[in-house]
């Protein structure tokens, strides 16, 4: 994990690795956060912090062991398989508060997809709605799942 391309593209934020602490550190570390929407708390999944991705796993309702990454910002968790540039960039998004789905204009809060390639959120019932599954901003075709498995 490269901190400093993050650090790069959240310049308005203090971007903390909270990787190699315990579960127990995590969980004080994230309640700093909460009152702090200036602090990015990123998590790569180890050893040492494996019970916490279970328990954020089991609240979320996502499959065991398929969480790789955590972000957190005040109460909210991003999480992912791969820390790459479409999940950085959707995170972003969700920072800058671009939460609008771009076809009905509703915000997209707790389960919707982004787009693999320019992080775009998409609502799931415009996405079954939509014949091309393109995205609306780029049209690309490859989305990933946020707050659900399909």
């Amino acid at each position: 994990m490269n901190i400093e391309n993050l650090k790069a593209k959240f310049p308005n934020y203090k971007i903390t690795d909270a990787s190699n602490r315990t579960s127990d550190e995590i969980i004080k570390i994230s309640s700093i956060c909460s009152s702090n929407k200036n602090i990015i708390v990123v998590i790569e999944r180890n050893a040492k912090n494996n019970d916490y991705f279970k328990l954020i796993e089991s609240i979320e309702n996502l499959q065991n062991g398929k969480t790789k990454y955590i972000i957190i910002n005040e109460d909210n968790y991003y999480y992912n398989s791969l820390l790459s540039n479409s999940f950085i960039l959707h995170v972003k998004n969700k920072l800058d508060g671009l939460n609008d789905c771009p076809i009905c204009f509703e915000q997209c809060n707790d389960k919707y997809l982004f787009c693999s390639q320019c992080g775009c959120i998409c609502c799931l019932s415009c996405f079954s709605k939509c014949e091309s599954k393109k995205c609306a901003i780029c049209r690309c075709t490859k989305f990933t799942t946020f707050g659900f498995t399909l």
